[in-house]
């Protein structure tokens, strides 16, 4: 099984290094194949907005919040899956093959991560060490490997 690994441009390329070497460590039926693309932020223009320090206030920590196309940030999971969806669209992936975008940014319902019917997986990179002293690669690539359900 291939899993594309490809990030948004607020990730640096030596954290999506970190993540993608650790992971390549792991033997078994998955192949990792980390992926130097850039997404076109005139088509993405949701991905020029990015305030690290933005804090964004919830409603409720109970009920979705609403799609907001003017938002930008956090990032919807429409947002976060439609980057992974035009990678695989552009690419003409397979159906057994996963997509998996690492991004610094929030995403509007505050996940670590989650995934799609189409076998897109969104991880959410930052903000690791209110949680653990840990280097972020562990959580990242703990989180990435629980949606798997395949042990180390």
């Amino acid at each position: 099984m291939k899993i594309y690994l490809l990030k948004t441009p607020d990730l640096s390329e030596q954290e999506f290094n970190n993540v993608y070497n650790l992971l390549d460590t792991f033997e078994g039926p998955l192949e990792f194949l980390k992926v130097d693309f850039e997404f076109d932020t005139d088509k993405f223009a949701f991905l020029k907005k990015f305030y690290p320090d933005f804090k964004f206030k919830y409603e409720s920590d109970i009920t979705k919040t609403k799609f907001d196309n003017e938002r930008s940030i956090p990032l919807s999971w429409r947002e976060l899956f439609s980057l992974c969806a035009h990678y695989r669209h552009s690419f003409n992936l397979l159906s057994t093959d996963f997509v998996v975008l690492l991004t610094n940014r929030r995403n509007a319902l505050n996940w670590f991560s989650a995934f799609d019917n189409d076998k897109n997986i969104f991880v959410h990179t930052n903000e690791w060490e209110t949680y653990t002293n840990a280097n972020p690669k562990y959580p990242i690539a703990h989180s990435r490997q629980s949606l798997f359900n395949i042990n180390p």
